[in-house]
């Protein structure tokens, strides 16, 4: 059915799903009759979607979720790919993307770690730290 959108009728599905499987309670059924399940309610959802059904967010066939979701995923994907680098300030410690346009600057007036907590680390066994 990819690119070949002229053999799809809306109309005919958008009746179905709504007059056949469509259940009093809510929520789709598989067949006509059948009670609703979550499967088939979500992809009744995803079918009106793909549709342009009005009062359903924007559809990404590829992911089966909302163009919505999926720009959120990405830029989630994007922030946990930037390499970050631990810096210290007044005995706390930050995490800093090195895309961070203050990256430099914050870097340079990194301080050590607190003695206290460098000596609570140091083990003979590291793998056993943090563990």
């Amino acid at each position: 059915m990819i690119g070949q959108a002229h053999l799809v009728d809306a109309n005919s599905i958008r009746r179905f799903l709504f007059e056949q499987t469509q259940h009093q309670i809510g929520g789709f059924g598989k067949c006509p009759g059948n009670p609703p399940d979550i499967y088939h309610s979500y992809l009744g959802l995803a079918a009106l979607a793909t549709m342009k059904e009005p009062g359903l967010k924007e559809f990404d066939p590829v992911l089966c979720i909302s163009k919505q979701q999926r720009k959120n995923i990405d830029r989630m994907r994007k922030d946990g790919l930037a390499p970050k680098k631990i810096y210290w300030k007044h005995g706390y410690s930050f995490l800093v993307r090195e895309d961070d346009p203050g990256f430099e600057n914050k870097m340079a007036s990194n301080e050590k770690a607190p003695e206290p907590l460098v000596q609570a680390l140091d083990v003979e066994r590291p793998s056993e730290v943090l563990t």
